[in-house]
This record gives structure tokens, C-alpha cells and sequence, in this order.
């Protein structure tokens, strides 16, 4: 068995936001579905498995080639921001996500959160969490040209925080965003949450937890 990373051996932290620190799989899934809807297509329930991590281009790319969306594409994602940050608001923090915040913060590592969604959505998803403001620096896929399961995310926010990507410890909840973080040269830890099997990580990490509190120094 693979002991779980201590993140206070790293330089520094990245933790992925949509499904690792806050719940928002749901908000970003009921807004999909609705948007796609008004589009004349209607998602099935197991496209929130398929959609989960994917950044604008791969999300627009798999409603087009899987599902038969015929919507602009610009338009479309305009659309879906607007849909998604009224729910996003409401969307509850991750069990353990603010004492593992707090932990990172006390230790003074440097820390990041490294997003697939706009920074407006970031804004909307962080702002009732008061554990959010330990971490300042918010990366987002706004910021590079391509998101996960690229590595650029991740390699701005180790150069933004003067750390090599392979002194930094990611933890993320997506097939996607595991492989963006290996891809960039750090050590990954994937949380399933219970929602995914540990095998849908086996070709990318062996540190696989069911809960951020994994994470945390035992009593």
C-alpha cells in the first residue's frame, strides 16, 4: 500500500476547486443539462461522469461529437456561465476542505487554487467559503491557453509561485485533472469521494484517498 503524501514535505500545495475543495459537480451538471435542453439535447444522467473535469473546449467538444449538440459555441458557453453562477453560490464546501486549507496555510506553504472553470465562476464558487481566503492565488483556466487535462494550469501556478512543478503536491477529483497534474511533474493525489473507483486512477497516481481528511496529520 502506498503511503499518502504529507503536504507539508512539499514546497508547495495546488489544490484543484470544482469537486475537491467545493461540490459543484451537480451545479455545473443541472446547468449543462438545462442549457442543452434549450438546445434539443437532452443529456442522460451518465453524462455527468463523461463532462466531469473537462475544460470549455473538451466540454464543447464531447457535446458536439457524443451528444449532437449543434450550438455556437461562444454563445453556448456564454450562455452556461450565466446559468451556472446563480447555482454555484450555494454550493457546499467538501468535508475536510477547510481544516486541510488551514492546515497548508498554517504550515506557510505555498499554495494555489488551479481551476478549470472562469474566474468568474471561481469568484462565485469561493466567496461564501471564509476558508477560501488562506488561499490568494487563484490560477484558472482563463489564464492559460489550453485546461486540464493539458498541464498549463498547473505549470502557471508553480511559476507563479517560484516552486518546480515537481516539488508541488496536487490534489484533485477528476481523470482529467490527475493527468493535467502528472503532466505537469508533480506528485497527484486523487480523492474519490466514493464517487469514482480507485482503478480510474491506476495509469496515473498511486496516491488515491476517499476523503480530504486523508490528508490530514493523524491525532
Amino acid at each position: 500500500m502506498t503511503a499518502t503524501p504529507d503536504p507539508s514535505s512539499f514546497d508547495a500545495v495546488l489544490f484543484d476547486m470544482d469537486g475537491t475543495l467545493v461540490d459543484t459537480e451537480g451545479a455545473w451538471f443541472d446547468a449543462e443539462r438545462e442549457l442543452a435542453a434549450a438546445h434539443g439535447v437532452t443529456l442522460p444522467l451518465e453524462a455527468r461522469d463523461v463532462l466531469h473535469g473537462l475544460d470549455a473546449r473538451g466540454l464543447i467538444t464531447t457535446l458536439r461529437d457524443r451528444y449532437g449538440l449543434r450550438a455556437d459555441p461562444v454563445a453556448f458557453l456564454h450562455e452556461l456561465q450565466d446559468t451556472v453562477i446563480a447555482h454555484l453560490a450555494h454550493a457546499a464546501a467538501r468535508p475536510g476542505a477547510d481544516a486541510l486549507v488551514r492546515h497548508v496555510a498554517q504550515a506557510d506553504l505555498p499554495r494555489a487554487i488551479v481551476s478549470n472553470s472562469p474566474h468568474a465562476s471561481i469568484r462565485a464558487t469561493l466567496t461564501p467559503h471564509v476558508w477560501a481566503t488562506q488561499v490568494p492565488l487563484r490560477v484558472s483556466v482563463d489564464d492559460v491557453a489550453h485546461g486540464k487535462p493539458h498541464p498549463d494550469v498547473y505549470l502557471a501556478a508553480a511559476e507563479r509561485l517560484a516552486v518546480r512543478p515537481s516539488r508541488c503536491l496536487v490534489i484533485e477529483d477528476s481523470v482529467a485533472g490527475a493527468t493535467a497534474g502528472v503532466r505537469a511533474g508533480a506528485t497527484c493525489v486523487a480523492v474519490t469521494f466514493g464517487d469514482l473507483p480507485a482503478t480510474a486512477f491506476r495509469e496515473l497516481t498511486p496516491h488515491v484517498v476517499t476523503s480530504l481528511s486523508d490528508l490530514l496529520p493523524g491525532p
